[in-house]
């Protein structure tokens, strides 16, 4: 099975962020602060991945950390079915650990993965 991480899956509209901050429930798991917020009308999830400066300073870093998460979210997708959550949701990994260098892969998959599964017993 192929899972794809496409524009149609991202939170692009600022309305759509600045709702999902303002009203979305959050917690926080290994260094990611998780928000979500059920949306109807779309066709599936949507997320949004952070990582702010004032943890990562330097660029090269911070893509790093993004590009792991959201691998770490493409292959795990399909743990929040929509059918189980009965809607799509709006998600957001914001990341604030304290550093780049002792968030390997595996770290973060496993953060990623330990949020998806308390998103699904949530909803």
């Amino acid at each position: 099975m192929r899972f794809l991480f496409r524009k149609q899956q991202r939170v692009t509209q600022q309305k759509k962020v600045a709702l999902l901050f303002n009203k979305g429930k959050r917690f926080r798991i290994k260094g990611l602060l998780c928000y979500y917020l059920p949306y109807a009308g779309l066709p599936r999830h949507q997320v949004l991945i952070s990582v702010g400066k004032k943890h990562i300073k330097k660029a090269v870093q911070r893509i790093k950390i993004k590009r792991r998460i959201r691998e770490a979210y493409r292959q795990q997708q399909y743990k929040i079915p929509e059918a189980i959550l009965g809607g799509t949701y709006l998600l957001a990994y914001v990341f604030v650990g304290k550093g780049a260098s002792d968030q390997g892969y595996t770290a973060i998959y496993q953060a990623v993965s330990s949020a998806m599964e308390r998103i699904k017993f949530i909803a």
